[in-house]
C-alpha cells in the first residue's frame, strides 16, 4: 500500500513540476507573459480575432464579456437575439 501511495506522490509531483514550467500553474505573475508568448498578441489582442458590434437606435447599449476560456463567437447568437429584441 505504501508503494502505491509513493508512486502516486511521485506522479503528482512530476505533473506539478511539468505544469509549473509549461503553463503558469501557481505563477499568477506569469500568466500574461505566457499568453503573449502562446497567442502572439498584438496590442493585447489575438491576431485574427474580431469583436461583434451591431448598430441600433434604441438608446440601449449591451456589452457582453466572454470568459477566459471562451470566444466572442460563442456569444454571437445571444448578440443577434438581443439586437433584434432591442433594435
Amino acid at each position: 500500500m505504501k508503494i502505491i501511495f509513493g508512486v502516486a506522490a511521485v506522479v503528482l509531483f512530476v505533473m506539478g513540476v511539468f505544469l509549473y514550467q509549461s503553463t503558469g500553474f501557481m505563477q499568477t505573475g506569469s500568466i500574461d507573459v505566457l499568453d503573449e508568448k502562446n497567442w502572439g498578441l498584438s496590442n493585447g489582442i489575438i491576431p485574427g480575432s474580431q469583436d461583434i458590434e451591431l448598430q441600433g437606435n434604441s438608446g440601449t447599449c449591451w456589452i457582453l464579456v466572454h470568459g477566459y476560456t471562451s470566444t466572442p463567437d460563442e456569444l454571437r447568437e445571444l448578440v443577434t437575439t438581443l439586437h433584434s429584441a432591442f433594435i
